[in-house]
């Protein structure tokens, strides 16, 4: 769930926070007021593409902030594999900046993340219904995704069967490729594959060889720093007037005399006597070390010369030593492949016969999961359209097999409808309507909220080209999402503001200097006045007021109550 929405110069919006609850949250205020900023605002934190011109005239850099609670698994199994997951936290932030020189930075957690990052993340956090939206309804290459979302589990199982499968294939394909065809071909194959195998062989490499070479030549290269450090530590130790051999000496010579003159002194001479021979015996074992450090003519630079080798290799060949080694393996593997022959040959071809019996069997089993889905999903979807004032619309989703196939199968979908009584079904593209398409996707939402893991649904325009009675049910399906879902709507219909959970003000301010867009939570005094102003076309008082609050009324009988309650005629 969306939990707060903080906005800093962006567009008109100078700085706002929203406190979003559960439920239905409904945005409203006058046109060009700001409201479609609040999307925006939300697309750009979940790292849609956005531009310089975002941030807000005068200001340095517009940031947006985003606090979400999720329990959800999907979502904390991905910050996992980010690397971004808390220890146990269920309070997920996202921000954004953009300076005004076009620079943007994606945050999650505080971890600086790329936008794709993000991006991945929110479409399990949130589904945006903006002006855009439409455009996978009316996109036939979408309707499969679509369904799929609605066939669950069983198809993302046969799905990731597929993807295997056809991965198998492919590599039998590939094999294929190299056994047949023409002889030349095969023989300048084997020639490449033998000058491969005889570079790695001719290298001698060996695993972990690149990692001991690097310690080596750091060693090395540090070498005659080292040699001057014992150097300069016998030197002080043992060479020269203040060493420290030197001035033992004359303590030595001091506690002999004092020695002569206490013998309780003695002590202190012994103990002299006896550093002065571990010193010389640690000046002795310095020297030693000294000389045996001395840099070996010509060391470093073969050193250097192998790892070149090794790197050339590398390049050549995968990036890395190990990807050497198995790129050496490979084209053992398909050396020996290509030398015998036929008997591969065949192999190979009841390997791959074998494998698109796999296939097609796949296949065939995710379109019996799509048709079954499709009708009963079809069946749901024109019940909640007939809910939504088109009676008589016939929606179905038609799904037919093609002679080929791709990771998502051997399918075709499209949705199809027939909006009035007698017309023919066909594609939504053809005949649907800006009401009606916000219907049918309103119908989807709907049907989607009582199995989609997505906790929070937005949506924008999602009123464009209906009123009246169609309103009212459009207000009714809002106000049943929203008890399953949050969700989020930016309408101009009082109908659906009636159902609001929580209702926000845009409202536009201007003076001589500057505009800007502020957001207030309404109460319910503000809420009536708000209603009475959409329902009065921008005035409020009088006989608007009355039907807000008997607009409101309604809304909560709605709600609250077990049967279905229809809003009074005076408010459609």
């Amino acid at each position: 769930m969306l939990e707060r929405l903080h906005i800093r110069q962006l567009a008109l919006i100078e700085e706002a926070e929203i406190q979003f609850g559960p439920g239905l949250n409904i945005l409203t205020g006058e046109t060009g007021a700001g409201k479609s900023m609040i999307i925006d605002a939300v697309n750009f934190v979940l790292g849609e593409r956005a531009g310089k011109e975002l941030v807000r005239h005068g200001a340095t850099k517009a940031s947006v902030e985003a606090v979400f609670f999720t329990q959800e698994e999907t979502v904390r199994a991905l910050l996992s594999e980010m690397d971004l997951l808390g220890d146990g936290e269920d309070v997920l932030i996202l921000s954004r900046t953009m300076s005004s020189e076009g620079k943007s930075t994606c945050r999650i957690n505080g971890t600086v993340v790329t936008a794709s990052m993000v991006r991945s993340l929110s479409a399990r956090l949130i589904d945006i219904h903006g002006q855009h939206a439409h455009q996978s309804l009316l996109n036939p290459a979408r309707h499969i995704d679509l369904l799929d979302h609605f066939c669950g589990q069983p198809l993302l199982e046969e799905k990731d069967r597929l993807q295997k499968a056809i991965f198998s294939h492919k590599a039998i394909l590939r094999s294929l490729e190299a056994v047949e065809g023409d002889p030349k071909r095969r023989e300048e194959r084997l020639r490449l594959l033998k000058e491969i195998i005889e570079e790695i062989d001719a290298a001698h490499v060996e695993a972990g060889e690149e990692e001991k070479l690097l310690a080596k030549r750091d060693y090395w290269a540090n070498l005659e720093e080292i040699g001057q450090l014992a150097q300069k530590s016998l030197t002080l130790l043992y060479y020269g007037e203040g060493s420290a051999l030197e001035l033992l000496s004359r303590a030595k010579t001091s506690l002999t005399e004092l020695a002569e003159l206490d013998q309780s002194a003695e002590s202190f001479l012994e103990t002299a006597m006896e550093t002065s021979d571990r010193l010389d015996n640690l000046c002795r074992d310095l020297s030693s070390y000294a000389e045996k450090i001395q840099p070996k003519a010509g060391e470093l630079d073969r050193i250097e010369e192998r790892l070149d080798a090794l790197y050339v290799l590398k390049r050549k060949y995968g990036g890395s030593m190990e990807m050497v080694l198995q790129r050496r393996k490979e084209a053992e593997q398909e050396y020996q492949q290509i030398k015998e022959g036929a008997a591969k040959r065949r192999k190979l071809e009841e390997e791959k016969k074998l494998s698109l019996e796999e296939i097609g069997k796949i296949c065939r089993k995710m379109t019996k999961l799509r048709t079954e889905t499709a009708a009963a999903l079809s069946a749901q979807v024109e019940q909640e359209l007939h809910d939504l004032e088109m009676q008589h619309a016939r929606f179905t989703i038609a799904v037919t097999a093609k002679k080929t196939f791709t990771a998502k199968g051997a399918d075709a979908v499209e949705f199809l409808i027939a909006p009035n009584l007698g017309e023919e079904e066909k594609p939504l593209s053809k005949i649907a309507s800006g009401g009606e398409m916000s219907r049918v996707m309103l119908a989807l939402k709907t049907v989607m909220a009582d199995g989609d893991t997505i906790d929070t649904f937005i949506f924008d325009e999602i009123d464009a080209g209906i009123s009246g009675t169609t309103a009212a049910r459009v207000a009714e399906k809002m106000a049943a999402i929203a008890k399953k879902r949050q969700v989020l709507c930016i309408t101009h219909l009082p109908q659906i503001a009636a159902m609001a959970d929580h209702h926000f003000f845009i409202q536009k301010t201007t003076n001589q200097e500057k505009t800007w867009t502020k957001v207030s939570l309404l109460e319910q005094t503000g809420e009536i006045q708000e209603l009475a102003r959409l329902i009065g076309g921008g005035e409020a008082g009088g006989a608007a007021e009355e039907t807000a609050k008997n607009l409101k009324a309604w809304a909560k009988s709605y709600k609250t109550s077990q049967n279905e309650v229809r809003a009074p005629k005076d408010c459609l």
